[in-house]
């Protein structure tokens, strides 16, 4: 990759940076930490079984930094994706 597909894969990252304190917060609030992580069928889902009758609640209050791992995963590869795809256009 050239120096400006970098800074364009670093931009694209920062700029869609999520805080592990704001998903606890989230989580504290109505269970928001799906949607703040961008994953809304889960959101939905969270919301439609009570948060697994709080059982799901509680697993997912020590489940938030591998929520946030997972989301870094996705956002980098669809970033890297979209990049290779303007390099090549």
């Amino acid at each position: 990759m050239s120096e400006g597909e970098i800074a364009a894969f670093r931009s694209t990252v920062e700029a869609q940076r999520r805080s592990l304190v704001v998903g606890y917060l989230a989580w504290g609030m109505f269970g928001l930490h799906y949607a703040y992580f961008k994953q809304y069928g889960w959101q939905v889902l969270f919301w439609l079984t009570g948060g697994g009758l709080l059982v799901w609640a509680i697993i997912d209050l020590f489940r938030i930094p591998t929520i946030r791992k997972e989301y870094y995963q996705k956002l980098t590869t669809e970033a890297a994706k979209d990049i290779i795809v303007l390099a090549r256009a």
